[in-house]
């Protein structure tokens, strides 16, 4: 693997990552603070028991929007895929949605909201509300939420921090890039509080052309663009955030050069293919049993791209009810700003990271010249 980094449309090539000793570990390892950036989903269901019960059903994720003039100005949304929304099971005794949302004391807090209330991309499995649970519970809430400006763009490349504020510097998604999506488990969902599990893949395709969703809720066959990922979903990953990771040249503690993966947001997850399997029958009945066939996990995931989330987020009428807010805001007058900055908060120009890649070219040789 080599870092693709382009400048004004050149593309450089000097950083090779180092090769593994024996005995080291290559695998991805996660910070535990992903598993915080996600909540669940739960319905009402009748048990068949005569009773109702509460089940967690899909995965959501916070998003923050921050003003671009003011930055102190953010707002929060609640994001899932729009199947979720729109498909009920026969067994939902209503049409409410219930967040599930885990507590810094320990624990979990259920809010209630309405899936009339839930607004909807036209052309993709995209549904997101305002992330307003109850006041009092506010800051109690164990979460984080993603920055829009961790979004992969439509031409799926990225140029947000810590590459260079002016933008000038891009990296691509390539086909075999690492994946991870944060989600709900349906088997081991957790009882005293949302326990998230993590999935890892690879980029199998690019979204070139658009893929058939099924049908669902009366709406009909959804067609859209989306990543195939190689990575086996399940029920309940439906709406879970997918994240991009791609290596950088960084310095670490000792001085030594090394690889820091960073994650980008890529898009939430939609589904999975099903390859239809014929199953075989055995005992003195088999005969009479005719073609039995089952749906088999493909181990394929289609993931709609970050561009579609961004697309709903700046709507017309999204964008004039955050003017309405903002104006509220500041009407209230200045309030006062806590001196606690935000880890990669400050990025680098891009001298300082045409250096630092410079650097790190001298210490590797090219793949032209390595030798096998």
């Amino acid at each position: 693997m080599v870092i693709d980094l382009r400048v004004n449309n050149s593309i450089l090539l000097p950083y090779k990552p180092r090769k593994l000793v024996v005995g080291e570990e290559g695998a991805m390892r996660l910070n535990q603070d992903w598993l915080r950036c996600v909540v669940f989903l739960c319905v009402d269901r009748d048990n068949k028991l005569g009773g109702v019960e509460r089940v967690p059903v899909a995965t959501a994720f916070l998003v923050r929007v921050t003003d671009s003039e003011d930055k102190s100005i953010s707002w929060k949304y609640l994001v899932t895929a729009r199947h979720v929304i729109e498909r009920r099971s026969e067994r939902d005794i209503d049409d409410k949605v219930h967040v599930r949302v885990n507590l810094t004391d320990g624990g979990y807090d259920d809010y209630l909201t309405s899936r009339s209330d839930w607004l909807t991309h036209n052309n993709a499995d995209v549904a997101l509300i305002d992330f307003a649970p109850p006041k009092e519970s506010l800051s109690k809430i164990d979460h984080l939420t993603i920055q829009l400006e961790m979004f992969v763009d439509k031409d799926y490349g990225y140029s947000g921090k810590p590459l260079p504020d002016d933008g000038s510097i891009r990296i691509w998604v390539h086909l075999g890039d690492e994946v991870f999506f944060v989600g709900l488990f349906t088997q081991h969902t957790g009882k005293s509080r949302n326990l998230p599990i993590v999935r890892f893949g690879h980029i199998s395709a690019l979204p070139r052309e658009p893929i058939v969703l099924p049908e669902w809720g009366g709406m009909g066959d959804l067609k859209q663009l989306a990543w195939l990922v190689e990575c086996k979903s399940w029920g309940g990953h439906s709406g879970s955030p997918a994240f991009w990771t791609q290596g950088m040249p960084v310095l670490d503690q000792h001085g030594m050069w090394d690889i820091r993966y960073i994650p980008v947001f890529l898009g939430l997850v939609s589904g999975h293919f099903d390859v239809p399997k014929e199953l075989k029958t055995t005992g003195e009945y088999s005969q009479y049993l005719g073609k039995i066939e089952a749906e088999i996990n493909a181990g394929i995931a289609f993931v709609t791209p970050a561009e579609a989330i961004r697309q709903l987020l700046m709507r017309e009428d999204l964008l004039e009810e955050r003017q309405r807010r903002k104006k509220k805001i500041q009407a209230q007058g200045p309030k006062g700003t806590l001196d606690m900055g935000q880890i990669g908060e400050k990025g680098i120009t891009k001298e300082q990271f045409l250096d630092d890649l410079r650097k790190v070219s001298r210490k590797w040789p090219s793949p032209e010249k390595e030798s096998s």
